[in-house]
């Protein structure tokens, strides 16, 4: 099957609507599941799918970005790809002050990459969670 991409936004609102979208294609041509790429837009789309009374994980797996601290006490727990946040903020913080400093030029893009990880919960099938 070919993958579905739906783009847009950072908001609840957005995640609501992009989770609509995917929803409103023909059964046969929905997703399995969904990865949403903010917490924000995470908890729209978890409404979506439940007003169209679908079961997460058992109709669609859900995984979000960002592991939040709520993430565990939603129903079912979120599954989600946990990003190091803070070591973002503060390699930023670094290239911004070596910038200020003299000490790198402009615009010389600098590539660093840090590890990120799934967390398994009961919102998708790799947990074996079911709603």
């Amino acid at each position: 099957m070919t993958p579905l991409i739906s783009i847009g936004g950072r908001g609840q609102q957005e995640g609501y609507q992009r989770a609509n979208d995917l929803l409103s294609l023909p059964v046969n041509r929905r997703p399995d599941g969904v990865l949403v790429s903010s917490h924000l837009m995470t908890i729209g789309a978890m409404q979506a799918i439940r007003e169209k009374g679908l079961g997460i994980p058992r109709d669609l797996a859900v995984i979000g970005f960002d592991d939040t601290p709520w993430a565990p006490l939603l129903n079912p727990p979120l599954s989600v790809v946990h990003q190091q946040a803070y070591e973002m903020g503060s390699q930023g913080a670094r290239l911004l002050q070596m910038r200020l400093d003299g000490e790198a030029r402009p615009f010389v893009p600098q590539r660093i990459v840090l590890p990120t990880a799934l967390v398994h919960r009961k919102s998708c099938c790799l947990s074996g969670g079911d709603e």
